[in-house]
């Protein structure tokens, strides 16, 4: 079995999903765990590119932690956030390994469901980036994305809530 990498901390709370996820569905499936990496890195570095929308930089600040995944014995890597894909094609040109996308991922899962019409909810970055929503609609999927003010609600509560853990039922 490879050793698989984790580029998480991009939200501890999503990289902790990722990783029992992972866990237990390879115990499910071989009666093993597998060897796994996480290289925590820093979510105020990557807000801060995203934020002077230097995606040169993030892509550069990313693909450095899955290199370092590389460096210690991972033959591929995934991305425990779902922002940072906004440079996923960057990151991957400059990784090492190969780097698994949530969002390729999420579109097959979808066609393969047979829905015309899904939903979108994630942070202004993930929504105004179109990150599931373009390839989507090229797969002839509608996808429907919350208004601005709703985003921006959303964008708040994931960053203020759900990156800590805290799981208000009025939310």
């Amino acid at each position: 079995m490879k050793t698989a990498g984790i580029l998480g901390g991009l939200g501890y709370e999503s990289t902790i999903e990722y990783y029992k996820s992972i866990l237990g569905r390879v115990y499910e499936a071989r009666g093993s765990y597998p060897n796994l990496f996480i290289n925590s890195v820093d979510i105020k570095t990557m807000l801060g590119f995203l934020e002077r929308a230097d995606h040169k930089g993030l892509a550069a600040f990313l693909a450095a932690g899955i290199n370092a995944l590389a460096r210690g014995g991972c033959a591929l890597a995934a991305i425990a956030s779902n922002t940072p894909h906004v440079v996923i094609d960057e990151v991957r040109a400059r990784a090492e390994i190969p780097v698994l996308s949530i969002i390729d991922c999420t579109v097959e899962a979808i066609l393969r469901s047979g829905c015309a019409r899904v939903g979108v909810l994630g942070t202004m970055f993930t929504l105004t980036g179109g990150l599931y929503s373009t390839p989507l609609e090229r797969n002839g999927v509608e996808a429907i994305v919350p208004d601005e003010a709703d985003a921006a609600y959303m964008n708040e509560k994931i960053f203020n809530e759900l990156e800590f853990g805290v799981v208000n039922g009025e939310t």
